[in-house]
């Protein structure tokens, strides 16, 4: 394992394939039958919910931040085959006749992505961002913004208190640090 925080529940059965590239902050929790590829690089930061069914898969780099809620049955691609035509496509195929392409893919602090939901590579899903159900991201989400659909759009601002959800976090936090 790259690294595991405090207070971590990793549910079974849970698949971590190269868990040396993956970084588990404190408080996560990763429910069952979720499947991880660490990739390039898998950052999942402090206090963030995986829920039974999802995948973090493609072999590019991975980022979740802090608090964030993933729902059942989601998605996260960092990386592909590229159809480009310069070589060929499917993980049965050596290494030296495929042409792959690695990302990134980012879900930063606060965020939630709501079930089935796919999250495609180079994407970045905003703070404080809500993906709905069975939406395909396929470009940048902006923070504080609600966004649904095949391909997702933007259908609105969440009107939150940006400072109120920061100091509420802090609360949180202090109340762990307290046990």
């Amino acid at each position: 394992m790259g690294s595991i925080g405090k207070n971590v529940t990793i549910y079974h059965p849970v698949v971590l394939a190269s868990p040396e590239n993956i970084f588990i902050g404190d408080g996560v929790i990763i429910s069952e039958f979720v499947h991880i590829i660490g990739g390039i690089g898998t950052y999942i930061h402090e206090y963030t919910h995986i829920a039974p069914l999802c995948s973090i898969a493609g072999g590019g780099i991975t980022m979740i931040g802090k608090s964030v809620g993933i729902a059942a049955g989601v998605r996260i691609v960092s990386g592909m085959d590229a159809f480009d035509g310069v070589g060929l496509i499917g993980p049965c195929v050596p290494k030296e006749y495929r042409s792959v392409y690695r990302g990134e893919t980012i879900i930063e602090d606060f965020s939630l992505i709501c079930s089935n939901a796919v999250i495609c590579q180079d994407v970045t899903i905003g703070e404080g961002a809500v993906v709905g159900a069975n939406s395909v991201v396929m470009n940048d989400i902006p923070p504080w913004t609600v966004a649904v659909g095949s391909p997702a759009k933007v259908v609105r601002d969440r009107k939150v208190n940006k400072e109120q959800i920061y100091e509420v976090y802090q609360k949180f936090l202090d109340r762990i640090k307290e046990r």
